[in-house]
């Protein structure tokens, strides 16, 4: 057999260049031979640690973003924006769109596989290297495969599916695509695999809350189920999925760890957290303590906060703060920026945004100014304020820049409003009150005295609170990637766009009959397959949405 080059995807050289769209291609730094490599314990790690970094590259994080806020009602494009992006934000979407190229996703996805077709064998070669610790491996990775295809899943709906990694070209790499419910079904038994596996904490509170661990694994596994129950296929079983959403959701609200008390003993406390609104939260500038106007700095700013579950970890420098480096070597290349793309390319829907305008926040919700920069720039946009940096209210220029932050995947309150959801669906007038109660939580959590919880007379019915909870996932995880999947699951579950047609044509001031008339087909909520991939593999179809196109001017 001929020597197979195996290249790992840890040290690439990335630029953003100027605009939006303009990538350089992958190019490998690194080249092992398989032969030379899976000897150590250390080989396994190096390679699982190479599967996050390649999660942190420009082109799978700029996708992440992409994906889940720009076809929402939650952002539109500025003048800065690439035309790849206005194509989409204009709901004019092409095979030939940049964004619809899924190749980084798949790199991780081949990485998770070869950790997982390699790893074991080491067992027989590193006697140090045992079976739990292949065990812990095997889950981090089956976990970020689970993750990228559920984004694959909820952007394209039939994507190909292989668990085998592409090590031969000898293989045979024309892969149909899948149906979305058998993708779901085996990542859901992966993850629960992983999640007998995987540790309970690291060494590090970055390493906990940046790798996979049976709580990262626990919310993506309540998100998935949260998905199925929405779907109408015979290959889920609605109720038991919302039942088994309610159960992880649970399992990380109730969550506890130890700690010391003032005596000296150890006791039980949450694990997850919600920050307080307004509190200090020991942030030091020039030798001050300070406080920021809510809680973004703590979550976004600072990162790893007492409300995060999952992170991929950044650093304003380096790109890598030695959680995901090979080797422990830390390198300086480009690293991905939320100032790229929420900076430049995104800005807040001006409706949303406008101080008069309480579509989404009320007045008294300090989650508008946490969010958003005020007043508008020059250019008359509202910037996206989530990432990049802190608000803090006593300072003249009351927005305080930070470099990069950390990308959040899951966090508590996120759960808290999947369990909602869950609960709503179930539709029991217990469940109702209950969901009531979560969103009261972060509703309350933002919006300080004076402002009024909200009552249950208000919506006391599925409907009512149906639209309450999609309302308070939009205002507590505004530009955390969610919006779009949010409303694709509100319109997969009524197998009908109505809703979500509504909500997105709040960003758009002309062509409105045109744009209802393309998001109204349920086949339009996916993005087109890539030409390139078309052409490469002719077992893919397309998406049958965009065998024919049209323009639309905004």
């Amino acid at each position: 057999m001929k020597i197979i080059k195996y290249i790992l995807a840890v040290s690439f050289f990335l630029l953003l260049a100027s605009g939006c769209s303009d990538y350089l291609d992958v190019k490998p730094e690194n080249q092992l031979v398989i032969e030379d490599f899976w000897k150590k314990g250390s080989d396994v790690e190096a390679v699982v640690r190479s599967c996050y970094r390649s999660m942190e590259e420009p082109d799978f994080m700029w996708r992440v973003g992409v994906w889940g806020e720009l076809r929402s009602d939650n952002v539109i494009t500025s003048t800065s924006s690439g035309s790849d992006e206005k194509q989409i934000d204009n709901v004019n979407i092409l095979s030939t769109n940049v964004n619809c190229n899924w190749k980084s996703f798949y790199t991780v996805i081949n990485l998770c596989n070869t950790v997982l077709k390699y790893a074991p064998d080491v067992m027989n070669r590193d006697p140090n290297f045992r079976t739990p610790d292949l065990q812990a491996k095997e889950a981090e990775v089956l976990a970020i495969r689970a993750l990228c295809y559920f984004y694959l899943v909820r952007t394209f709906r039939d994507v190909p599916f292989s668990t085998e990694a592409t090590v031969s070209d000898n293989q045979n790499l024309l892969i149909k695509q899948s149906k979305p419910d058998s993708v779901l079904n085996v990542i859901t038994n992966d993850l629960l695999k992983a999640e007998s596996w995987a540790l309970d904490v690291y060494p590090t509170t970055p390493e906990t809350k940046g790798r996979m661990t049976k709580d990262a694994i626990r919310a993506i596994l309540a998100d998935v189920y949260l998905w199925k129950s929405a779907s109408d296929t015979a290959a889920f079983d609605k109720a038991n999925d919302y039942s088994n959403c309610i159960t992880y959701c649970d399992k990380l609200m109730n969550a506890t760890k130890d700690e010391f008390d003032f005596n000296g003993n150890i006791v039980k406390v949450p694990k997850y957290e919600l920050i307080k609104e307004n509190a200090s939260n020991s942030i030091f500038s020039d030798g001050v303590s300070i406080s920021s106007g809510g809680y973004t700095f703590s979550s976004y700013g600072v990162g790893n906060s007492s409300e995060s579950i999952f992170e991929l970890q950044f650093s304003s420098d380096v790109r890598d703060i030695g959680i995901y480096s090979v080797n422990d070597v830390t390198t300086k290349d480009t690293y991905f920026t939320h100032h790229g793309l929420f900076g430049s390319c995104y800005t807040a829907t001006t409706a949303y945004a406008d101080p008069a305008n309480e579509i989404v926040f009320p007045k008294t919700d300090t989650r508008k100014t946490d969010f958003i920069k005020y007043p508008k720039s020059s250019s008359g946009f509202y910037q996206i304020w989530k990432y990049m940096g802190s608000y803090i209210s006593s300072k003249t220029d009351p927005y305080v820049s930070n470099t990069v932050s950390n990308w959040i995947f899951y966090r508590i309150t996120d759960v808290m409003l999947m369990k909602a959801e869950a609960l709503v669906q179930q539709g029991g007038d217990t469940e109702l009150k209950q969901a009531l109660h979560l969103v009261n939580t972060t509703y309350t959590r933002s919006n300080v005295a004076p402002a009024d919880t909200l009552v249950f007379n208000n919506y006391n019915n599925v409907p009512a609170l149906e639209k309450l909870v999609l309302l308070e996932r939009q205002r507590e995880l505004m530009f955390e990637g969610k919006r779009w999947f949010d409303l694709a699951r509100n319109a997969v579950r009524k197998q009908s766009t109505n809703d979500l047609v509504g909500y997105v044509l709040n960003k758009y001031s002309s062509n409105l009959s045109t744009i209802t008339t393309k998001l109204s087909v349920m086949n339009g909520m996916y993005l087109p397959i890539f030409e390139d991939e078309l052409i490469a593999n002719p077992n893919l179809k397309q998406n049958p949405y965009y065998e024919v196109s049209s323009t639309i001017v905004k």
